[in-house]
């Protein structure tokens, strides 16, 4: 498989979940590392895209919030730490990461053409 294919693959299985948590699906469903993953992919499109939202704004801030009350433990299982900020999540908002990983960005990529 190529990293195109898996990119839209996990852009997919992004867009369900997604769906699902629009309608209603709690949080505590997912992983932590899928809900920080789509934190990342929510930001960059809303903030680098603007008009591209994957999610209300009433769910992100949810999800900012559930990620902020889960720090110790989500921190200790992503790979990317860096982007993880207990400031960021606490004023709702992931508008100043300048840097995402090159998986993110492209997943967010094939998630716009949907």
């Amino acid at each position: 498989m190529t990293d195109e294919q898996m990119w839209k693959e996990a852009s997919d299985k992004m867009y369900e979940s997604v769906r699902k948590i629009e309608q209603g699906k709690w949080f505590d469903d997912f992983n932590c590392i899928q809900l920080f993953n789509i934190y990342l992919i929510a930001s960059i499109l809303y903030y680098r895209h603007p008009y591209i939202s994957i999610m209300s704004d009433s769910k992100y801030d949810s999800l900012c919030r559930y990620l902020l009350v889960r720090y110790d433990l989500i921190k200790e299982v992503i790979w990317n730490k860096e982007l993880l900020n207990k400031k960021r999540l606490a004023a709702g908002t992931g508008f100043d990461i300048d840097k995402y990983p090159t998986a993110i960005y492209c997943i967010s990529q094939h998630y716009m053409r949907k």
